[in-house]
C-alpha cells in the first residue's frame, strides 16, 4: 500500500508510535517543507505523556519513502 505524506498520515504514524509504547501523545504543532535534497518533509511539534506521567516536548520528523512513512525524533 502507498502511503503519501500528508500531515494527517504524518500525525497518525507519531500517535501510532507513541501508542505502541503505552505512551499518549498531544500534537501542538505541524507543517510539511521541502529540504535541502528535495525530499518533503513533515515536522510535528509532540508533548509526550509516558506511563508515569513525566512529559517531555519532542520534534518528529517525518517523510515517505518508496510508498512507506518514516520518522525520527
Amino acid at each position: 500500500m502507498m502511503t503519501d505524506l500528508t500531515l494527517e498520515a504524518a500525525k497518525a504514524y507519531v500517535l501510532g508510535h507513541h501508542e505502541t509504547n503505552s505512551e499518549s501523545a498531544d500534537i501542538e504543532g505541524a507543517a510539511i517543507f521541502t529540504n535541502s535534497d528535495g525530499v518533503e518533509i513533515a515536522r510535528l511539534n509532540v508533548t509526550v505523556t509516558n506511563a508515569a506521567g513525566l512529559k517531555s516536548v519532542v520534534q518528529w520528523d517525518v517523510w515517505s519513502e518508496d510508498g512507506a512513512l518514516y520518522g525520527e525524533c
